[in-house]
């Protein structure tokens, strides 16, 4: 597929699903203030200089989605009683903000250890992929800082050849705050279709660790992501659309259908947007998510 088509591809896929969003959000009970930010493209001797500057390529699709718009901000709100309380949040960093978490130290210092001080042996102990380390070969950069707890990073790895020589591959991983690594796409386009998907609900990400969801975001979960959350808890990682055998993989992706939850059947209140009741397990979810 030529460049131009593979540009085009990605636009098409950006528009549609932020056009899909929105218009879901807007008529879920309770939502207010869907606030998309128009960013614009980026031009490629911008890409180029990055590549340069980094000594590192871009993969296709990220290039592709940056030559469209210069990273990716939505965030979305629910009404209270007491007021808005912002919820959602789907965040891509913009080229200027890609910056890499591994940067070689440019000098050792026992008083101050760097990121490339941290890896553990223990680990290395996983079922698919092998996890990235700090060090060996790695190349982290950030993606989103998940209002800190924990960062999307797109990860490259060096693969060895038949041949000896090496090339560098790139995946899409989950930073926790305890610095464990968890794997979460093969490719940025599945990563995006994946934010989606959760509506960039608080702590998606943890769907995706051993962790786990906290209870707390669970409760969001069922109100305004409930098939997305059934499928999370109750499906075995490799079947929810994401292979663990690293790259390659793709998400089984029908944009007309990602929205889609059980109460996507009600019809959206005449009087327009409700607020949501301050009984006790909302006041809960307000203080739990301050």
């Amino acid at each position: 597929m030529s460049h131009e088509a593979e540009y085009n591809k990605a636009k098409a896929m950006v528009e549609h699903l932020n056009m899909g969003i929105i218009s879901h959000l807007e008529n879920k009970l309770g939502v207010f203030k869907v606030d998309p930010v128009e960013k614009r493209p980026v031009e490629r001797p911008v890409l180029i200089a990055w590549e340069q500057r980094n000594t590192t390529l871009l993969p296709e699709d990220l290039k592709n989605f940056y030559m469209t718009s210069n990273g990716y901000h939505l965030s979305w709100s629910v009404k209270m009683e007491n007021g808005p309380l912002p919820l959602g949040r789907l965040h891509v960093n913009g080229i200027g903000q890609l910056a890499r978490l591994n940067q070689p130290p440019e000098t050792v210092s026992h008083v101050a250890p760097s990121l490339n001080d941290l890896d553990l042996d223990s680990d290395d102990e996983t079922d698919g992929p092998s996890k990235p380390k700090f060090t060996g070969g790695f190349r982290m950069f950030e993606l989103d800082p998940c209002d800190g707890y924990g960062k999307v990073c797109l990860v490259y790895r060096e693969q060895r050849q038949g041949t000896g020589s090496s090339e560098m591959t790139s995946e899409v991983w989950f930073l926790d705050r305890a610095l464990c690594w968890h794997y979460l796409a093969a490719t940025f386009t599945d990563y995006f279709r994946l934010m989606f998907m959760h509506l960039g609900l608080p702590h998606w990400q943890y769907a995706f660790t051993d962790i786990g969801i906290p209870p707390q975001a669970k409760q969001w979960f069922h109100l305004y992501a409930p098939t997305r959350q059934e499928i999370d808890t109750s499906t075995p990682r490799e079947a929810q659309g994401i292979s663990s055998s690293g790259i390659g993989s793709r998400i089984a992706f029908d944009p007309t259908k990602v929205f889609k939850g059980k109460n996507d059947r009600k019809s959206a209140s005449s009087s327009g947007t409700k607020s949501l009741s301050t009984s006790s397990s909302s006041q809960s979810l307000v203080k739990s998510s301050r």
